[in-house]
């Protein structure tokens, strides 16, 4: 039984910029420094108001924010006037390192802090700047970024700025994302991994949390899931234990990197758009992964248990959040096979790109304009739901009605070998029940070669999809699927295997 399918719902928004981040100068304003005993932490202008540019919000609601809209301190009220007559904000320096990734270095797309070399930056923090530059991953980046610990600095107390520079955010959580935030993060990111980026290795990469001793939240029974992953081919990796630096070359080097929801994901925006599964715990995922994903050109797959796979264990083990895989084995397994369907296809791809010959039968609905008898809300993945992606939900769905049906158009004529049917998995198996396969091949009717008269339940992700088997190589044009009956057809994938003709001839090419 499938353990995993799509998971559709994610909180918070997301919106693609293409503009460039605005620069913003601001004169006479007030810091309020973090664990001000008087007033919430950030800078404010002349009226005592947050100046929006340089707070921290997490999605659209302006009240989603630690931060508060007003001080308590005035000019007039501050005793300390700063000594520098021009600082560059570098916003808040997150303890935690995904929010760092996604927020404090939002802010870093810019030259500004080259074009005023002399000006220090100055920013926020709940820790002494010094333990923060100790911690090798954050040091590695701003080395990478060519600025040392001696540009920044964090003042003690309530403090007048007599001009400072502010950067708006490139990335905002939950909200928007800023190509140049990709942009500057992928140039970034290769010059962090330079010495260790080299000839891309195929074997796909788990990053696994086995090791961690404290964090948000694992799964207690992971290694299960690891050592099946293994044996499948697929490298067991643990993050914390690689520098840095090659922590992102496994970004630049890898196909496809899997793993469930963490800290780790948001690497990936320091280096072009890779392919990835992301593994979640619950239906709702955080929409930082998608709005990352997307602002990078990623090619991400959103997974989820499917009834009740996994459940919540409370707060234990160090993790906030501990969960409990009843079904470790079938994850892994449905893991294996969304890998090997996707590197089907995309092997598929490269063929017809090349032009390369191959005497292995093919899926020749991959990427194909498809019709359909009326439209259903499909969940898609792409152009075409025929996208070789196996995702456990419906990407074919047609809508509810008397004898409905689908159709893809093939490359060309073609001799059929094999045609498989992937069910969803979200919903009853059951369905679609009564239904007909017919080819086409020039005239005005369609020839049935399958009727399934008698309801038949299969499966898709879990490895269990509908094959229909041509007794003799059957010519082909189009492939239609019809429903029997008044109802929607709802598939994740159909395969349909053969070789194109040869033009002038009745064999295959």
């Amino acid at each position: 039984m499938a353990a995993l399918t799509r998971c559709t719902q994610f909180a918070g928004g997301g919106t693609l910029l293409e503009s460039e981040p605005a620069t913003h100068v601001f004169s006479d304003v007030i810091y309020v420094p973090t664990g001000d005993p008087v007033s919430r932490a950030g800078l404010f202008d002349h009226g005592r108001k947050l100046i929006v540019q340089s707070a921290h919000f997490f999605g659209a609601n302006p009240l989603a924010t630690p931060q508060r809209l007003g001080t308590e301190y005035s000019l007039d009220t501050v005793p300390d006037t700063a000594p520098d007559e021009l600082y560059l904000y570098g916003g808040i320096l997150h303890d935690h390192f995904g929010h760092f990734l996604l927020s404090s270095l939002s802010r870093y797309w810019t030259t500004l802090w080259f074009e005023h070399p002399s000006a220090k930056i100055l920013v926020h923090s709940s820790s002494d700047l010094d333990l923060l530059f100790a911690q090798d991953w954050r040091a590695a980046i701003f080395a990478a970024i060519g600025l040392s610990r001696d540009r920044f600095t964090r003042l003690d107390r309530p403090t007048k700025i007599g001009k400072i520079i502010v950067p708006a955010s490139s990335f905002e959580e939950e909200n928007f994302a800023h190509r140049a935030y990709a942009r500057s993060c992928n140039a970034l990111g290769r010059r962090l991994a330079s010495p260790w980026i080299g000839a891309p290795d195929p074997r796909p990469v788990y990053l696994s949390k086995e090791r961690l001793s404290a964090g948000v939240q694992r799964l207690e029974n992971e290694a299960t899931i690891s050592s099946v992953l293994e044996r499948g081919g697929v490298e067991i990796v643990y993050p914390e234990s690689l520098p840095f630096p090659q922590q992102v070359a496994l970004w630049h080097n890898r196909p496809t990197i899997v793993s469930f929801s963490n800290s780790a994901l948001h690497t990936s925006i320091l280096a072009p758009g890779q392919t990835t599964i992301n593994l979640n715990y619950t239906e709702l995922m955080n929409g930082n992964y998608r709005l990352v994903d997307q602002v990078n050109g990623a090619r991400a797959q959103y997974l989820r248990p499917l009834n009740g796979s996994i459940t919540w264990a409370g707060s234990r083990g160090g993790f906030q959040n501990a969960f409990v895989a009843h079904d470790p084995v079938g994850i892994a397994e449905d893991i294996l096979r969304a890998l090997e369907f996707r590197d089907r296809s995309d092997r598929l791809r490269r063929a017809r790109s090349d032009r390369t010959s191959d005497d292995r039968a093919g899926n020749l609905a991959l990427d194909r304009p498809t019709r359909q008898s009326c439209h259903g809300i499909a969940d898609a993945e792409g152009d075409s739901p025929v996208n070789g992606v196996l995702t456990g939900s419906a990407q074919l769905r047609t809508g509810h009605s008397e004898n409905s049906w689908w159709e893809v158009d093939l490359p060309g004529p073609a001799w059929i070998e094999r045609i498989r049917l992937y069910n969803r998995m979200d919903g009853d198996r059951a369905r679609p029940g009564r239904f007909s396969i017919g080819l086409w091949h020039g005239g005005p009717f369609y020839k049935v070669v399958h009727r399934q008269t008698e309801p038949v339940g299969f499966g898709g992700l879990d490895g269990t999809p509908f094959e229909w088997i041509a007794p003799q190589e059957m010519s082909a044009s189009k492939v239609r699927i019809s429903l029997h009956g008044v109802g929607a057809l709802e598939l994740d994938q159909v395969e349909v295997i053969g070789r194109l003709r040869a033009p002038g001839s009745g064999k295959a090419s």
